[in-house]
């Protein structure tokens, strides 16, 4: 479920972009199924619950951690797609204020770069 939720989002976020959003969603799959698997298997072998009470809250909790790390993780992976990214970037370094002037294509008349080799502009 957590896959084809995942496959969802990252489709969605990629036609969103104007990107090729079947590639994204595969990628999205893949990417839910490997943590989701791996979160979930570890979490398995790691508890040994003595009632079905306490089974049930360690699936629910180890769960919510997969969700966690997925969000989190494809808010990463899709950050060229958001670029969410940028802005938080742009608030913690802020600019100096000095911006440099742009450049102007327009040279003068006897400048160097001007001139072609042999006088001829």
């Amino acid at each position: 479920m957590l896959a084809v939720l995942t496959a969802a989002w990252f489709g969605w976020m990629a036609s969103r972009a104007g990107r090729n959003w079947i590639l994204w969603a595969v990628g999205g799959a893949a990417f839910g199924l490997v943590t989701s698997t791996i979160i979930l298997g570890l979490a398995q072998a790691a508890s040994i619950p003595f009632s079905i009470r306490e089974r049930k809250l360690d699936r629910l909790e180890w769960t919510m951690a997969a969700v966690a790390v997925i969000g989190l993780g494809g808010w990463a992976l899709t950050s060229s797609l958001h670029r969410h990214h940028l802005i938080i970037w742009r608030k913690i370094r802020p600019s100096s204020g000095s911006e440099e002037p742009a450049m102007s294509d327009a040279r003068p008349a006897g400048s160097a770069l001007g001139k072609q080799p042999g006088g001829r502009p």
